[in-house]
């Protein structure tokens, strides 16, 4: 029985918290009081309730900010994004309707949000920056509460010392001034072949290759029977012979009818494509020999970055057979014609590899570090957090003095770290705003004046003071 008396007090509590709740809220949402002309307007003895970020709202009564649920303020003659004396020569009328949610700019007439349904709730005459004939300042003004709320800073304009960084990839490969082609210097048969295998390395003047020639015999003969002198020497050395060996065979005197033939550099072979027994002409491909000391690395350079790229730059790079470590090489040369297939352009660097850990045909990611110069210098810029994007617009907040503002369309030119090159729109020394940007912009979307969204004012915000498109959506 005592259960069920105190559920039933407790009903009856909450049905009176709700019935207290809703006449809060029927209050709250109240529109003005009619005038004679069927308009809602504010009585004149009444003070009048605005939002800091949302001035075209104006409200008989205190409480929140239909639009954004910030705490309305007061509105104070002459106050800034107050427009009590607009509000006075107009008789109070409001200039719309406005969606609590925010789904759609202010209308001219009432009825329910056409995105959400909820009801529209009166909003006030022309906002900051919109003059009563209706003509759009380049202007607008926001007091010492707004701008906290808001929590504005700014930056001024300057020129700083910017460095672009260029993500490259590429690949290594071996330094054509170390590669060697070994080919057969007259027609015979292999006899034996000293390295037999691909990728070890030889020394220069190691033995190679035992050859049968015909033509090596006669040209022996020629030097052993005195025809000729040093040039049976000669011809002897355009044979493949090295010195050792053809005073070797002056010594013994007498021909010999195979003769070895020695690495003319030292490197690793890297192709081997004879074998013991195979016949060969003169010319014939028997030995790649490549120096991997030293190795290239080739990477490829997209067009929006060729300027930034030039002979000299320091590459940072890394492989992903030694993880955690960083390697650095110096750009010798860039391709002088783009690759039509990447529409890229082949640079290269020079690469130490002395300590042999890195191997031709592996893949390397780096960064190019390149400074970026203007006329006169360092370039302009702005930090990133400055402009506001919307396809290929960019839009800033210039701060012309404290509490003034103006939105300007600007020209940027690349991105450096925490910094934007300025290339048309701004002057050095001109204050921009970088934190709150966003929070203007919303505002004056709302408004339906100039914003990152929309280019020009709207026709209908020239005619009302506010915005009849769906911006922002």
């Amino acid at each position: 029985m005592i259960e069920r008396r105190a559920n039933v007090w407790i009903l009856i509590l909450g049905l009176l918290l709700l019935a207290f709740a809703a006449g809060r809220l029927s209050t709250r949402f109240d529109a003005p009081a009619t005038g004679v002309d069927g308009v809602n307007q504010v009585s004149q003895d009444q003070t009048e309730w605005t939002c800091s970020m949302h001035p075209q709202i104006r409200l008989a009564e205190a409480g929140d900010c239909p639009i954004c649920g910030m705490e309305l303020v007061p509105v104070e003659s002459g106050e800034v994004g107050g427009h009590a004396e607009e509000a006075e020569r107009d008789g109070g009328a409001a200039a719309g309707y406005a969606c609590a949610m925010n789904c759609v700019p202010p209308l001219p007439e009432p009825g329910d949000c056409p995105i959400c349904g909820m009801e529209m709730v009166p909003v006030g005459g022309p906002g900051p920056g919109v003059t009563q004939s209706g003509e759009e300042s380049p202007f607008f003004e926001l007091d010492r509460r707004a701008r906290d709320l808001a929590r504005l800073e700014t930056s001024p304009v300057r020129r700083r010392y910017l460095e672009a960084e260029i993500p490259l990839y590429g690949r290594f490969t071996v330094d054509d001034n170390r590669l060697a082609d070994i080919t057969s210097w007259t027609a015979g048969r292999i006899t034996r072949l000293h390295v037999k295998t691909e990728g070890l390395r030889v020394r220069r003047g190691a033995p190679l290759y035992d050859i049968y020639s015909p033509q090596l015999i006669a040209a022996q003969e020629e030097l052993l029977l005195g025809y000729g002198g040093e040039s049976a020497r000669e011809k002897l050395r355009l044979l493949g012979l090295d010195a050792e060996s053809i005073s070797g065979i002056e010594e013994e005197g007498s021909p010999r009818e195979v003769l070895t033939i020695r690495a003319p550099a030292a490197g690793t072979v890297l192709e081997l494509p004879v074998r013991e027994g195979d016949y060969v002409r003169e010319g014939s491909l028997l030995f790649r020999i490549a120096d991997l000391s030293r190795l290239w690395l080739w990477l490829e350079v997209y067009e929006a970055d060729l300027s930034l790229v030039h002979e000299g730059l320091t590459l940072e790079y890394e492989v992903e057979a030694h993880p955690g470590r960083s390697f650095k090489a110096t750009i010798d040369y860039l391709d002088p014609a783009l690759d039509p297939g990447t529409r890229s352009l082949g640079v290269r660097a020079a690469v130490d590899n002395s300590a042999g850990l890195l191997k031709p045909e592996m893949f390397a990611g780096g960064t190019l570090r390149s400074v970026l110069r203007r006329e006169g210098g360092f370039p302009l810029s702005v930090p990133a957090s400055a402009p506001l994007f919307t396809g290929r617009r960019a839009l800033v907040y210039v701060e012309a003095e404290v509490g003034r503002y103006e939105a300007r369309e600007v020209r940027l030119g690349r991105r450096a770290g925490d910094y934007y090159e300025v290339l048309e729109g701004l002057a050095e020394g001109e204050a921009v705003v970088i934190r709150g940007a966003f929070k203007i912009d919303s505002s004056l979307q709302i408004q339906g004046r100039t914003s990152m969204m929309q280019p020009e004012p709207d026709e209908s915000s020239v005619t009302h003071g506010i915005g009849a498109g769906h911006h922002g959506h």
